[in-house]
């Protein structure tokens, strides 16, 4: 049992999550049931263990993030501001760091992709709940 990187005091266990009859099965909370989107029929045994594990993890870090948030707790988040979108659709020509500035989303760091017209904005603070259809959360 390892622990998991998002959170000190839950453990992560590899041994609460498995591949039965080509179907990502997860231990929670007191018997097997399979996820959502768990078809692994047409992968390898080794390739779908990896997305089985992969999965796990997710499931693992929105259950972090979900009780850190249901505390008020303010986590940072990556956001994606698209350009084109902004100026065509919105009509918005301001730089996207001065847009931020004025919406109050405080960042780290901000790194334009110019080949794709869109600006990432890492560790984002103080973000609205409704974002302007220009932005929206990077996965």
């Amino acid at each position: 049992m390892a622990v998991c990187p998002y959170n000190s005091f839950m453990a992560y266990d590899k041994n609460k999550i498995r591949v039965k009859d080509g179907f990502i099965e997860m231990f929670y909370p007191n018997s097997w049931n399979k996820i959502a989107g768990g078809d692994v029929r047409c992968m390898t045994p080794e390739m779908a263990e990896i997305e089985a594990e992969k999965r796990y993890l997710q499931w693992f870090k929105g259950i972090y993030d979900w009780q850190y948030s249901s505390k008020g707790i303010n986590l940072p988040i990556t956001l994606k501001y698209d350009v084109t979108l902004a100026g065509l659709s919105c009509g918005e020509i301001r730089h996207p760091e001065v847009v931020m500035k004025v919406l109050g989303i405080n960042y780290k760091q901000s790194v334009p992709h110019s080949i794709a017209d869109v600006w990432i904005f890492e560790d984002c603070l103080n973000v609205p709940e409704t974002l302007p259809d220009y932005l929206s959360i990077a996965r």
